[in-house]
């Protein structure tokens, strides 16, 4: 089994490296490529993952407490991953459609009209790119502040992981009271940032929003 773990430790660190890397890029074919790599390499972890909860039932029972807590450990940091590379893959497709809709919208203030010649003064047409321009950023920062609230909301769902790791391993190790109460309550202020996070991007854009009205 020893084997088999290294093997799902080597493809963890791997996939940390991957979606690190795959947060950096924008469109392309490598970023494809890339996609297309984790997605093989998730489905590899998942299988060891899956192997190695088989073989616990031949281990010793001097041993199986200890390669169940590893076994666990990594089944968590897959679904951590997993979850990770399906918000990557959320925002990616948000934002080509969202940039998709703004040219089609581009090119239908740009059509003719039953060849009907429009005559617009200089202010006028300063006014209609103005606005086109607010619309533009509105549409920037929403779309920004719309991924900082998803990454908050998996922030919190890994914290709350490795609550329950901690206290899993606390329960093994015989960790104090003391320090099992620390974790709780750094949890704690960990959930008041998020809460916090979540209003200050609301009235972010609410400002914003209000102002290029």
């Amino acid at each position: 089994m020893e084997g088999l773990i290294r093997q799902a430790t080597e493809h963890k660190l791997q996939l940390h490296q991957r979606l690190a890397v795959l947060q950096r890029m924008h469109e392309g074919p490598a970023i494809e490529q890339l996609e297309s790599d984790t997605s093989v390499q998730l489905r590899e972890l998942f299988s060891l993952c899956q192997r190695l909860r088989n073989q616990l039932a031949n281990a010793t029972l001097s041993r199986r407490e200890q390669l169940k807590a590893q076994v666990d450990n990594l089944h968590d940091e897959y679904q951590d991953l997993q979850g990770a590379y399906k918000t990557h893959l959320s925002k990616r497709a948000q934002t080509a459609r969202q940039q998709r809709e703004h040219e089609e919208l581009l090119a239908a203030d740009v059509a003719p009209v039953d060849s009907t010649t429009l005559f617009i003064e200089d202010s006028e047409l300063d006014h209609h790119d103005a606005l086109q321009n607010s619309n533009r950023g509105v549409d920037g920062v929403l779309a920004q502040a719309s991924g900082i609230l998803s990454d908050l909301a998996e922030q919190r769902d890994v914290l709350k992981r490795i609550q329950r790791r901690m206290l899993d391993i606390g329960n093994q190790l015989g960790l104090s009271n003391t320090l099992m109460r620390l974790i709780e309550q750094r949890t704690q202020q960990d959930k008041y940032i998020l809460f916090g996070g979540m209003v200050a991007s609301l009235v972010i854009m609410a400002l914003i929003y209000f102002n290029f009205a």
